[in-house]
This record gives structure tokens, C-alpha cells and sequence, in this order.
């Protein structure tokens, strides 16, 4: 290893070692029997963490995307994603964090259950756990081993376990504050990376798979799909959904949002100049000195960051949609430790997918991207007529669900362009959505499903 190399294995090692620092550091003092405290840092976190947080998640899902699948060639790849998810984050502030925060919901699903009944929200906790396990987890184990190999030629499965098991110890151990502080601290090593990586130069394509058809779908169609896509992400997703049940108030959840607005912004702007450099090349270790080794940490940092919510989303989703209802008299000592045990169950999940990976390589992504495209338009539809169309019911929403998600399978079946078929999943639903809640009388007024809201203790 030469002068180079060490300098960027200290940078990259100095990096991680302040990511765990930031994760024990949260979780000092605090009751390792408050469900509260576990999942949702008892409501507390601020504005500057929460966009920070934000920021982090939401730059990974852009830079990883734009890598597997660019919209076009040239600074439009970076360009219109970047403004999609900017556009996402702004509505996450000012539509969706009123609505969120009026509610005492813990996860997603209980916010829908509260709108539309428990079948409704049990349906939305049961496909949004499959996605992140069997979807979204193996996405960013791939896309952050594959970079991490271009760029510094490591083993993909030794890179693999390092980014699974450090988040994956400090959210068994110290849940949502660990998580939320360990992701401000990948906020700054993130951004220490951009500034070289603007500064430097972009490594190219770095190996990555470029899985865009050459039959690219009309612009109308792309904007469409990546509009019902980042609705998700950005708006809707558990680890997003989350983060603002956690915020202290709705003006620090809006003012959170905003910030990691900026940030992507930001983000984008410096991606977008790095990919008009061409002196980086795929063995970026070895020519770009000091560079490498920031722009290294700063994807580590994103990938551990991202897993961590991921990891919180699942075990939150499990224990408050499925534990909790069935065990409504159990102290909260026992959800603390239902967390905690489904944390360890989703890291040897993770670890045994990292394990794995090397061996099927890109072909994962064949599927992943047709399996999201076939689960989130149904959601979204559901999620964004009953936010903002009172009229809408559960009956309606059950149906809407059903249709959309039928459509969904057999369209991926099919191996139609993943484009379209978000759209048209999506029409299917809105449609049948509003043709149920028109044509059919709601059940009753639903009342709040027992066991889906997590109290705060007071201090």
C-alpha cells in the first residue's frame, strides 16, 4: 500500500470511528426500558439533526439511482433526479409534516390505520417491511460495496460486512437516538467528501451497472414515474415518516425538512461539477491522493446511515404493527427488547445479503427495481387522496390497494419498462380509489387502532 493508500485508510478509518463515537455517545444515560426513547428519541429530535438526518438518506437514494439507472446522459442524470427529490423534501415540509405531527402514529402504517382502518395499515406494515428487507437493504449493500470497490479496490464482501455490522451494533444497542446521531455525523463526513469530490473530480461510471433500457420511455412518462417514486421516498417511506413523528414540534419537522432540502440542493450542485472532471478515474485510491480517501468515507458514511434507518424502520414497523396489538398489556420493557431482538434478526438478514451479493452481483437489480415499481405507486395513491380528499375511505383504499398491487405483479411479470408501469399502477389505483369511496358507503367513523401510538414520558 503506498503513502496514498494509508492516507486514505486512516481518513476512511477516522471517519467511521466518528460515526461510532456519535452513536455511544447518544445513548449514554439513557433507559434501556423506554419505548419511547428506543424508537422515536421520546419526540425530541431537533431541526438541525432532523435535516442532517434527512440530507443523508435522501443525497444516498439520489447518488445511488443516478448511478444504476440515469434518467439521460451528462449533467441532465444528475440534474433531474436531484430536482425531483429537492421538490419531494420541500412537500415533506410544508404538506406532509402538519398532517404527520397532528398525529400521535408511530409508524406509517398506524398514521393510515388511524385514516382508513387497521386492514388497511396492516397491509401498507406488511409490503413496506418486505420492501425494505428483500428491496432496499440489498440495494444499498450493492450499490455502496460496488462504488467502494471501484474506487478503492476492496473485497465487495469485507466492504459489505463493515458497512452492515457498525450500524448495525448501534441501533441493537441504542435504537433511534444512536441512529439520528450517528447519521448527523455521516452529514459531515458526507459533505467534507462532496467538497473533494467537486474539487477533484467525479470517477466516471466507476464499473457500476448502467441498467436503463435503450428504449427510454417519453420525458413525460420518466417525470411521471420518478414524481410517484420520490412521493415515496422522500414523503412517505417508514424511515422518512419516522423521522418527523420524532421531531420536537411541526415547525422543527418543517424546518428540518426545508434544511435537507437545501442540503440535496446543495449536494446535487456539487455532484453535478464533479461529473465535469475527468481526472478520477475507477482505481481512485491510487491517483487522487488525499481525495480518495474523503470521497471513500463520505459513500461509507451514506451507506451506514442509510442502513441504520432502514434497520429502525423494520424493527419499528414489526414490534408497533404487529408485536404491540396482540400484546397490548406488555410493559414497555418488552417492546424495548422486541426491537431490539428484531434489530438482530434484520442484521443477520443484512449480513448474510452481504455475504451473498458478490456471488449474484448486478442480476439483483433485474428484480428490485420492477418489485418497487409493482409496491409503492398503490401506496402513494392511497396515502396522498387521503391526506388531501376527505371523501376518500378505508373501504375505498382496501380496494385501491388490492387492484393496484394485482396490476402491479402481473405488469412486472410481464417485464414491461418499470417506467410505465409505475404510472399505470398508480392510474389503476387512483381510479379505483375514488371510484369505491364515490360509489360505496364508508363502514362508520373509524376510531384509532388500540396500540399504535407510542406515549412520551415526561421527564
Amino acid at each position: 500500500m503506498g503513502p496514498h493508500g494509508t492516507y486514505d485508510l486512516l481518513v476512511i478509518l477516522a471517519a467511521i470511528a466518528g460515526l461510532a463515537f456519535a452513536a455511544l455517545r447518544a445513548n449514554q444515560g439513557k433507559r434501556g426500558s423506554d419505548a419511547s426513547e428506543y424508537f422515536l428519541a421520546r419526540r425530541g429530535v431537533g431541526w438541525l439533526s432532523l435535516g442532517v438526518s434527512l440530507f443523508v438518506t435522501s443525497l444516498w437514494a439520489f447518488w445511488s439511482l443516478t448511478q444504476t439507472k440515469p434518467v439521460a446522459e451528462g449533467i441532465w442524470g444528475w440534474l433531474v433526479p436531484g430536482v425531483v427529490v429537492v421538490i419531494g423534501l420541500v412537500a415533506l415540509g410544508l404538506g406532509f409534516v402538519p398532517r404527520y405531527k397532528a398525529s400521535e402514529a408511530t409508524t406509517i402504517s398506524s398514521f393510515i390505520s388511524e385514516r382508513f382502518g387497521r386492514p388497511v395499515g396492516l397491509a401498507v406494515a406488511l409490503v413496506s417491511i418486505g420492501l425494505t428487507l428483500f428491496v432496499q437493504i440489498p440495494f444499498t449493500i450493492l450499490v455502496g460495496t460496488q462504488m467502494v470497490s471501484a474506487l478503492m479496490a476492496w473485497d465487495p464482501m469485507s466492504s459489505g460486512l463493515l458497512m452492515v455490522v457498525i450500524p448495525g451494533l448501534f441501533v441493537v444497542a441504542g435504537g433511534y437516538p444512536s441512529a439520528i446521531a450517528a447519521q448527523t455525523a455521516g452529514g459531515v463526513v458526507a459533505g467534507v467528501g462532496l467538497l473533494f469530490l467537486a474539487a477533484n473530480g467525479f470517477p466516471g461510471d466507476g464499473a457500476l451497472p448502467k441498467a436503463l433500457p435503450e428504449a427510454i420511455a417519453s420525458w413525460p412518462s420518466v417525470i411521471a414515474c420518478m414524481a410517484i417514486m420520490g412521493s415515496w421516498s422522500m414523503c412517505i417511506e417508514q424511515q422518512v415518516a419516522q423521522r418527523i413523528f420524532a421531531a420536537r414540534t411541526p415547525a422543527q419537522g418543517r424546518m428540518g425538512a426545508l434544511l435537507a432540502a437545501a442540503l440535496v440542493l446543495v449536494g446535487v450542485a456539487l455532484l453535478t461539477m464533479a461529473s465535469g472532471h475527468s481526472s478520477l478515474s475507477p482505481a481512485l485510491a491510487g491517483s487522487s491522493g488525499a481525495a480518495g480517501g474523503f470521497v471513500v468515507a463520505a459513500i461509507i458514511a451514506l451507506v451506514m446511515a442509510s442502513l441504520s434507518a432502514h434497520f429502525m424502520s423494520v424493527s419499528t414497523l414489526i414490534t408497533m404493527d404487529i408485536v404491540r396489538p396482540v400484546m397490548q398489556a406488555a410493559g414497555e420493557a418488552k417492546f424495548v427488547l422486541s426491537g431490539r431482538l428484531t434489530n438482530t434478526v434484520v442484521v443477520i438478514l443484512a449480513i448474510l445479503t452481504a455475504s451473498s451479493l458478490p456471488l449474484t452481483g448486478a442480476v439483483v437489480l433485474e428484480w428490485m427495481v420492477p418489485a418497487a415499481v409493482a409496491i409503492v405507486p398503490p401506496v402513494v395513491a392511497v396515502v396522498l387522496l387521503g391526506l388531501f380528499v376527505p371523501r376518500m375511505h378505508g373501504r375505498g383504499a382496501f380496494w385501491a390497494l388490492v387492484a393496484g398491487w394485482v396490476v402491479g405483479v402481473a405488469d412486472a411479470a410481464t417485464g414491461a419498462l418499470a417506467i410505465e408501469g409505475a404510472l399505470m399502477t398508480f392510474t389503476v389505483s387512483a381510479v379505483v380509489f375514488v371510484s369505491v369511496s364515490l360509489a360505496v358507503a364508508p363502514l362508520g367513523t373509524l376510531r384509532k387502532v388500540p396500540g399504535t401510538v407510542l406515549q412520551v414520558r415526561k421527564p
